[in-house]
């Protein structure tokens, strides 16, 4: 297994709605999870060969991959007040509602690490190259560099991973942040 490192210059605000947040407040999660940086690699395999089948492929590489996120210098966050048309429900027209969106600036590159079979480490490499957005299709990136590169200790990774680190608070920490999101889901 190889670690590999990605980072992309975030060319725009940066939106992925919480997921079980509604399309009327739509807060954004401050990164991109591990499940939208993996839709991403799927969604650009698929754009780069043209053929959705290339998707389920992918998928299968990379579906148990570990990912990481590197921490950006500085992240600024804001909700916007936007206006929206939609089809009414009762006419053939389009009726006026708003809504709010999150939006989030990152000061710095959005650093992505991503663990992969070595055999497959070269075509994914590649299709980090050519990824253009995390989350909504206006949440542009550029991707500056792909290299060979362990993951650094101050990076975020996904809770279930820390119940297992080698420090115990950290993983106290983690065990207690997942019963309390247990609770608050019933």
């Amino acid at each position: 297994m190889t670690w590999l490192k990605a980072e992309y210059e975030v060319g725009s605000l940066f939106s992925y709605r919480i997921p079980n947040f509604s399309s009327q407040y739509a807060l954004s999660s401050l990164l991109p999870g591990p499940s939208t940086i993996k839709l991403a690699i799927i969604a650009t395999a698929i754009e780069l060969s043209g053929n959705s089948k290339r998707g389920g492929e992918v998928f299968e590489i990379i579906k148990n991959s570990k990912i990481k996120i590197g921490i950006p210098k500085k992240v600024s966050v804001f909700n916007v007040l936007i206006k929206r048309l939609k089809k009414s429900k009762t006419e053939e027209k389009l009726e006026t509602t708003f809504g709010i969106r999150g939006y989030v600036h990152f000061l710095g590159d959005l650093t992505i690490f991503i663990e992969v079979a070595d055999k497959f480490k070269n075509e994914i490499k590649n299709i980090l190259k050519n990824i253009r957005h995390f989350g909504t299709s206006d949440s542009l990136v550029f991707c500056r560099s792909v290299k060979d590169e362990e993951p650094p200790k101050n990076t975020i990774e996904p809770l279930n991973e820390l119940k297992n680190t080698e420090m115990p608070i950290v993983r106290e920490l983690a065990k207690l942040l997942e019963n309390e999101r247990n609770k608050l889901r019933g």
